[in-house]
């Protein structure tokens, strides 16, 4: 936390220690190779997301009065 340096897991440490060096230098290259994947995909040109809907019909089709039910049925499925 803050500024304290990064320390692996003992859980980590144990598990590196009993597959050895080479696999965990195996594990590390295909590691490698998921982060490069993962920065590519961040790498792509940035695009705003899409504006959202606003639908506006035009006055002489909005409703001019609702049922009770009506309007329990708008606010679950507008």
């Amino acid at each position: 936390s803050g500024d304290a340096p990064a320390v692996p897991s003992r859980w980590l440490q144990r598990l590196l220690t009993f597959i050895g060096t080479d696999h965990a230098a195996v594990l590390r290259r295909r590691g490698d190779e998921f982060l490069s994947w993962a920065r590519a995909l961040d790498a792509g040109e940035r695009r705003d997301f899409a504006p959202r809907p606003q639908p506006k019909p035009p006055l002489a089709v909005r409703p001019q009065h609702f049922s009770v039910t009506e309007i329990e049925t708008l606010r679950r499925d507008p």
